[in-house]
């Protein structure tokens, strides 16, 4: 196609008499480009240049719906400055994992009456402050993702309760996180939950609820007022409570459905065919499915129209998905069939899911009875799991196949043990050409890297990458690591898990000098705590000015003290990349488009 370009021939005189300049655009196509532009760059930079770009930097298509996630470059002084110039018509302002900005930053947003939807998780915000942030809002969305402690579960009580007796006019989405043990249910959330479902005119939109906090009786009564679009109920551990049985029970319409995270309970749940295939068919349109802790069970079928990628893949709208390997739902590649020539695709066990969903943006592969290395609340582990034999089936050769999905954005494989040299990471990064966000654990032998010089030419390919976690037990972050991982211009957060892995500071911390756009580097490795600290000492002594919102933990993946280190990580980059988990249909889908509806 580049020699099909052909140079235009013209006059220095005549182009100088007709040159057209930014100015001269209709003001359509500048909003257009401005909303590439952080909204805070707008307000201080900007509207500065002229007259006519700070109108349309005013303009409501630019200030109805604030944007500061992973704005990394957003300063405390431009960020109070924005909410100045934009209170009145700011409907919508997500500023979420922005924990570099002070409190009292985020205080100006109590200016805001009109705003809708608050996302302040993960920042700096004290319980006196978020009580103003909450009075001032007339919320339809209450969303809390919370550190463990009491102090934390208390605060949460008192709101649920305050909630329950006088519910914000069309509150829609209820969402609350807590990680660990989950505390008792509070006697209000069953009242919330009854009267935000039985109000006039409104239908919960958004539920997830901590562990024994749901049942199926709350659940049912719900569903009785219409089903959510977004429905989360990952680990719940209620005895008796079957997610799946209650929603195909139900009798109720699911088709509204578009994000479902059926990520198991207590150990692990068990799915048979005719229930895969029965919600399907209720829930046509789902664009997110986690079963990531989900067994699937059948007999064998005459071919492939009873295996599980066969169901998913009449999933045409299907973007994110995470699945569990580990038991018998894929068939193997035949041997003769590669030797005789066949395409790979076509004897492959993901034909069914290329097929019907060519679409995929998110895919989760993840061994059976899989657990990273480094929990959230308890000591590293120091014994690898076993893997299942059935997830000796995923090896180079289906991992191959799944360069064919084009639009892929964010892929994790783990505890995968049939992939050996890696050769198929190498066609899957060529064929997924904008792959964003890459995660890698226990691939392969546990007892050495086979694929390391694979993972260097993988990461040549990966132009596109943001996030790379990478965990395995014997892993080198040596030079040639780090050279390899340069080619990822535009890489914002690394994480390095290995046991007993190895790195080079001098590499190390000239890479993360000289790659600019990176504002997280957690490597919890092998070697001393001196060392450690001395790398990381170096890291935020030299950049920390240039880049207000950089990240550097650097420690010993086995040392005691790691508990204490982890909860002082800024909550997002934790729950994000650090800490292995199953993202697919985690978070709610933003509601921009619902609040530009009202």
């Amino acid at each position: 196609m580049d020699n099909q370009i052909e140079t235009a021939q013209c006059c220095p005189d005549s182009v100088s008499q007709c040159s057209v300049t930014i100015s001269d655009f209709s003001d359509e196509i500048m909003l257009n480009i401005l909303r590439y532009i952080p909204s805070h760059d707008l307000m201080v930079s900007v509207n500065r240049v002229c007259q006519k770009f700070r109108t349309l930097c005013l303009d409501k298509s630019l200030t109805t719906h604030i944007h500061l996630h992973k704005e990394y470059s957003a300063t405390d002084e431009a960020v109070k400055r924005l909410l100045k110039e934009v209170s009145g018509d700011v409907r919508t302002l997500n500023a979420s994992g922005c924990y570099w900005l002070s409190g009292s930053t985020l205080e100006q947003v109590t200016r805001c009456s009109g705003v809708v939807r608050l996302d302040v998780t993960g920042c700096r915000v004290t319980p006196t402050r978020l009580s103003r942030l909450l009075g001032s809002q007339n919320l339809r969305w209450f969303s809390a993702r919370l550190a463990p402690g009491e102090v934390n579960r208390t605060l949460l009580a008192l709101y649920l309760a305050v909630f329950s007796l006088s519910v914000p006019s069309g509150l829609a989405g209820l969402v609350v996180f807590v990680p660990g043990p989950a505390p008792p249910r509070p006697g209000a959330v069953a009242a919330l939950t009854e009267r935000m479902a039985a109000a006039d005119g409104s239908i919960v939109r958004a539920l997830q609820l901590p562990r024994t906090w749901l049942d199926g009786a709350m659940l049912g009564r719900v569903l009785a007022h219409g089903c959510p679009a977004y429905l989360n109920v990952s680990r719940c551990s209620t005895p008796g409570f079957n997610p799946l049985h209650v929603l195909l029970g139900a009798g109720r319409d699911l088709s509204p459905l578009r994000s479902l995270n059926l990520r198991g309970g207590k150990g692990e749940e068990t799915m048979d065919g005719e229930s895969v295939r029965a919600l399907v068919r209720a829930c046509p349109d789902l664009v997110r499915l986690n079963l990531s802790a989900t067994h699937y069970h059948h007999a064998p079928p005459a071919g492939q129209d009873g295996h599980l990628c066969r169901a998913l893949g009449c999933l045409a709208h299907l973007r994110s998905l995470a699945r569990r390997v580990g038991v018998p739902i894929y068939q193997p590649c035949s041997e003769d069939a590669a030797h005789q020539g066949e395409d790979p695709a076509e004897a492959s066990c993901f034909r069914p899911l290329l097929e019907g969903c060519p679409h995929l943006a998110e895919l989760e592969l993840i061994g059976a009875g899989f657990s990273s290395a480094m929990p959230r609340n308890e000591p590293a582990i120091r014994k690898d799991p076993a893997a299942c034999p059935w997830s000796c089936l995923i090896g180079d050769a289906q991992l191959a196949v799944l360069g064919k999905l084009r639009f892929l954005r964010r892929l994790t494989l783990a505890h995968l043990p049939g992939v050996l040299k890696g050769t198929g990471l190498i066609q899957l990064a060529q064929g997924c050409k904008d792959l964003q966000a890459l995660s890698l654990a226990n691939l392969g032998s546990l007892k050495t890297v086979n694929y390391t010089q694979a993972l260097q030419e993988v990461l040549v390919h990966c132009t596109q990458l943001r996030d790379l976690r990478l965990e395995q037990p014997y892993f080198n972050a040596n030079a040639a690591f780090f050279e390899a991982l340069a080619h990822c211009r535009r890489l914002r957060r690394l994480c390095l898990v290995s046991r007993h892995g190895t790195f080079q500071p001098a590499a190390a911390a000239a890479f993360v000098q000289r790659s600019t756009s990176l504002i997280m580097c957690h490597m919890f490795m092998g070697g001393t705590l001196a060392a450690c600290k001395a790398l990381q000492k170096t890291l935020l002594d030299s950049l920390s000015a240039s880049r207000p919102a950089l990240s550097v933990v650097v420690y010993p993946l086995l040392h005691e003290d790691l508990g204490h280190v982890i909860r002082e990580m800024p909550l997002c980059h934790l729950d994000e990349i650090t800490l292995f988990k199953s993202r697919v249909a985690e978070e709610p889908p933003l509601l921009v488009e619902e609040a530009r509806a009202d």
